[in-house]
């Protein structure tokens, strides 16, 4: 670990050469202290960076596909569209990072926490988000599109416009995330908390909202064409102007 370190803190042309010249070696940058360090650009695909700190570190346009980042600490890193497709960052700390634009294509964030990040325009399809803390995010146009965020805490996060499609939702908490405009598309949102949640204009076609907790939830002009709403409490739902047609409405008895 401690020659593969020596190496990047040479500079990024240094490390450039050294890796296009041992292609076939995995550095190990696990439990390294770079917090801080100006990497942008730099080429850490398939690194291990394992408990390793990059606070504040600066990740602008890097590559770490496929890399190893179990327990990272990136707070407050700057991370616009840097590339973590494929990469693991199970229990990973990105609170306050800014992740604009970044590549999150099929990455494992399982148990990472994202409190106060800022994802606008983020690729996050097919990403695995289980348990993952995105309460106080900006989602704003991001694609979500066939992620899992089952029992995700998404409260106070702001997803205008977000792609919610086909993704998988199952006892996430949104109590007061603003969702106004977003595609949920067949999305699975059985179970899940949405208290005081803005769905305004948001396309919930043959969305499963099965055992939701609604409450002063708003759904003016929401898209709710054949949506499974059964097992629901839509007493206190603003439901001015929506569609409603063809959904599974819940029983009156």
């Amino acid at each position: 670990m401690a020659q593969h370190l020596a190496i990047l803190q040479r500079g990024a042309v240094t490390w450039l050469k050294w890796r296009s010249q041992n292609p076939d070696i995995i550095p190990d940058l696990s439990d390294a202290d770079l917090s801080g360090v100006n990497l942008r650009g730099a080429n850490l695909q398939g690194v291990n960076l394992v408990r390793a700190n990059l606070q504040n570190t600066i990740l602008i346009a890097a590559n770490l596909s496929h890399a190893a980042l179990t327990q990272v600490n990136l707070n407050g890193a700057k991370l616009i569209n840097a590339n973590f497709q494929a990469a693991e960052l199970i229990n990973a700390n990105l609170d306050h990072a800014d992740l604009t634009k970044v590549n999150c294509r099929s990455t494992n964030l399982i148990g990472a926490s994202l409190k106060y990040a800022n994802l606008q325009d983020a690729d996050l399809s097919g990403a695995n988000l289980i348990g993952t803390d995105l309460s106080d995010t900006n989602l704003r146009d991001a694609d979500l599109m066939d992620a899992d965020l089952t029992r995700t805490d998404l409260s106070n996060s702001v997803a205008i416009a977000a792609n919610f499609a086909e993704t998988n939702l199952t006892g996430a908490n949104l109590y007061q995330a603003e969702l106004s405009s977003t595609n949920m598309y067949k999305a699975n949102l059985s179970k899940t908390k949405l208290w005081q949640t803005h769905l305004c204009h948001a396309n919930l076609v043959a969305a499963n909202l099965s055992g939701a907790i609604f409450y002063k939830t708003d759904l003016r002009w929401a898209n709710l064409l054949k949506a499974n709403l059964s097992y629901t409490d839509l007493t206190k739902v603003n439901l001015q102007g929506a569609n409603t047609g063809y959904a599974v409405m819940p029983s009156l008895n």
